[in-house]
């Protein structure tokens, strides 16, 4: 993939469909000049003529003969090597309207540019050095990123977070290979540059910190897909309301009608330090009709796929019937009963009926109003203290890493900790020399598969498949 890196490439950069603002990117020799052409600006000099990083304000002229442009366009100039690929980057910036758009990349395939593959502006910077590999995962993140949370995961990738990381152990590593080494290279003489209980010290305390750091860091798999609470019940305790207050999303219709809701609903939780997608469905006390049986299946599956689940019972009856035989078929998950409908409650009973609500199994049990938001932000605390044990958020230093990452981290510490072995079973460094730099090379070649210094066209394949065109 990415055989040719020095011709001229072209793609819309901006989001498929009608926008206010859309976005063509040309990269390479011949940018600037087909981006000359196919501009008319408001003032001299043309692009050829300005210096990078420049900004104006012209028209497109994509429909010759006409001999007056009507369409408003701006240019963001970049000259290599200053810019994102090291090469000449024009951004056409003009109505956001598919039939434009398609014109102005017909332009400049007719004046020699190609159509970018997926990826390839950001391929472009990885070969030219402006960004490792883990910088590059960090774009895909931020381009594929649908919550805060992964958001923030993909910017510290990109801003080279974890391959700081990497590359402070390979330094620290290649101190202790120099020094193996040199007692290879110098072993006619009564020179010992490291002790073998030395070895073990400095290389037992870079397999510590990389380990530590996996022990820190978050899985990627954690933010990729946010965890799901759901909203469980009889029928008619407000579990659509709830979801409509804990979300601020008027997602789901209330009624006081028992069964408004057939259909499995969905909607964004936020919390303080995470995310979360909060699900609501059919009561699971309803089963009269075929389209009651079919919403209880659709219930009953969605329930299969929870992280947490939030058990709502009708504080407001006389007596309470908190209906948890209805949870005997509900897979073992996290627990906690909401009494909602507090506001109707006179707070001289209140405690009095919580007591009542006795959960079949461990769980906390709060009393919630849907109606006026009691005891919401108690709950929301809850919820995050459950999904995230650790904030997703704790700290800029925080690092989100994927498989490979982990993988890669994980060998050369496992390299690591052989090395520390060969040096527990000699008394001079000499006698297992060449076996310890060995699996010194093989830690710190791990370590350069995180940043890319290591990397294979399979691996590629495989990071810039998740890219689309024109990023």
């Amino acid at each position: 993939m990415f055989n040719v890196l020095d011709d001229t490439i072209v793609a819309i950069s901006s989001a498929i469909g009608h926008s206010p603002r859309g976005i063509v990117r040309l990269c390479g020799p011949a940018a600037v000049s087909i981006a000359d052409e196919l501009l008319q600006l408001v003032s001299e000099p043309p692009l050829c003529g300005r210096p990078g990083h420049s900004w104006c304000l012209g028209r497109l002229r994509v429909r010759p003969p006409h001999p007056v442009p009507t369409i408003p366009a701006e240019a963001y100039l970049f000259r290599g090597p200053r810019s994102y690929t090291q090469q000449d980057i024009v951004e056409i910036h003009t109505l956001g309207s598919p039939p434009i758009l398609s014109m102005t990349l017909q332009h400049c395939f007719a004046r020699g540019a190609r159509l970018a593959e997926p990826g390839e502006f950001t391929a472009r910077a990885f070969f030219s050095g402006q960004l490792d590999l883990s910088e590059v995962e960090g774009v895909a993140a931020l381009i594929h990123a649908e919550s805060d949370a992964q958001l923030r995961a993909g910017e510290r990738l990109l801003h080279g977070a974890l391959s700081g990381h990497a590359k402070s152990f390979q330094d620290r590593l290649s101190d202790v290979l120099a020094l193996v080494e040199a007692d290879i290279d110098f072993a006619e003489e009564a020179i010992h540059f490291i002790t073998p209980s030395e070895l073990r010290e400095r290389l037992g305390a870079v397999a510590a910190d990389i380990r530590g750091l996996l022990a820190s860091s978050l899985r990627a798999e954690r933010i990729e897909t946010l965890p799901r609470v759901m909203l469980v019940g009889p029928s008619n305790v407000g579990k659509s309301s709830l979801l409509n207050r804990l979300t601020g999303v008027d997602r789901a219709i209330c009624s006081p009608l028992p069964g408004t809701t057939r259909d499995v609903l969905t909607a964004p939780l936020e919390m303080p330090h995470g995310e979360a997608i909060l699900v609501d469905a059919a009561g699971l006390d309803r089963t009269e009709t075929l389209i009651d049986r079919l919403a209880e299946a659709a219930v009953r599956q969605a329930v299969q796929q929870a992280d947490l689940i939030l058990f709502v019972v009708d504080l407001s009856e006389q007596p309470i019937r908190p209906r948890f035989d209805l949870l005997d078929d509900v897979p073992e998950r996290p627990l906690i009963v909401l009494g909602n409908k507090a506001d109707l409650v006179g707070s001289h009973d209140l405690e009095g009926r919580l007591r009542s609500v006795v959960p079949p199994r461990p769980a906390r049990v709060l009393a919630v109003s849907a109606r006026t938001g009691q005891g919401c932000e108690t709950l929301i605390s809850a919820i995050e203290q459950i999904l995230y044990a650790e904030p997703v958020d704790a700290g800029m230093e925080m690092i989100t890493l994927n498989a490979r990452h982990r993988h890669a981290l994980g060998a050369a510490a496992d390299a690591i900790d052989r090395a520390v072995l060969l040096a527990s079973k000699v008394t001079e460094t000499l006698d297992a020399a060449e076996l310890i730099a060995l699996e010194l090379r093989e830690a710190s070649d791990h370590l350069g598969q995180v940043a890319g210094q290591v990397v294979t066209d399979e691996l590629l394949g495989r990071i810039f498949a998740n890219f689309c065109i024109g990023k």
